[in-house]
């Protein structure tokens, strides 16, 4: 696997509990858990239908092998990556705004 941390939510949307807040921030702390370079981060998108929370494994995941539902990639700025270390943390804050036809998102 060319992971260098666990993967972890950075939006976690609720529909049985009516409609969600319209700007979110969720601040995020990978554990780098092997040597490597890292280029960006990898969005993916899991389903949990009928699960009344996400400590179940997902019915869908874009993340598996076969799946017709893209990721996307978020390439860091600096060119070839950054190299990391086992043990190192990167501090992702994520921000969503929910209002308007389109959702944006944002990460620092």
């Amino acid at each position: 696997s060319c992971l260098l941390a666990p993967p972890q939510p950075f939006e976690d949307l609720r529909f049985e509990a009516g409609q969600p807040q319209p700007l979110q921030h969720t601040d995020l702390h990978f554990a780098i858990s092997k040597a490597g370079r890292l280029c960006g981060l990898a969005l993916h998108v899991e389903l949990h239908v009928g699960k009344w929370s996400g400590e179940e494994p997902a019915e869908v995941s874009s993340a598996w092998a076969g799946s017709h539902w893209r990721n996307l990639l978020l390439l860091l700025g600096s060119e070839g990556g950054v190299l990391v270390n086992a043990g190192q943390e990167v501090h992702v804050r994520a921000s969503a705004e929910l209002a308007g036809p389109h959702p944006h998102y944002s990460f620092e």
